[in-house]
């Protein structure tokens, strides 16, 4: 692991937020039911996820902004959610990750450290998570 790994973990860490600074009925179940139970396992956190959202699919991306774009660009009226992986693994996907949330101000974006989901979803109001 590198420094730059650690110290983007601890300001994470204290940067994110519990479910009292969670105003959105569906994301507060989604935290209660699969984030705040596996929030430190990576692996049951992904499968949580994909259980969650069976229906719908999810799909990976690396963390890379011509990536985010394609895939935004896919079926632009569909309900989708895009799962950005190792966000903090290095100062550029660091760097990409804010280029992506600067492009998603019309989604709802969950940052969860070890990935990011950007929920593209009419019914829900566009707001930045970090939890």
């Amino acid at each position: 692991m590198n420094f730059f790994y650690i110290r983007e973990k601890l300001l994470h860490k204290i940067r994110r937020k519990n479910a009292h600074h969670i105003h959105s009925p569906f994301i507060f179940d989604l935290y209660n039911q699969i984030i705040k139970p596996q929030r430190n396992n990576p692996k049951k956190l992904k499968e949580g996820f994909e259980n969650f959202f069976s229906e719908k699919g999810i799909t990976y991306i690396n963390c890379t902004y011509n990536e985010f774009i394609i895939e935004k660009e896919k079926n632009k009226d569909e309900e989708k959610i895009i799962c950005i992986k190792e966000p903090y693994k290095s100062k550029e996907n660091n760097k990409e990750l804010k280029k992506i949330l600067e492009n998603s101000l019309s989604f709802v974006s969950i940052d969860l450290f070890y990935f990011v989901f950007i929920i593209k979803d009419k019914r829900l109001s566009a707001q930045k998570y970090i939890l």
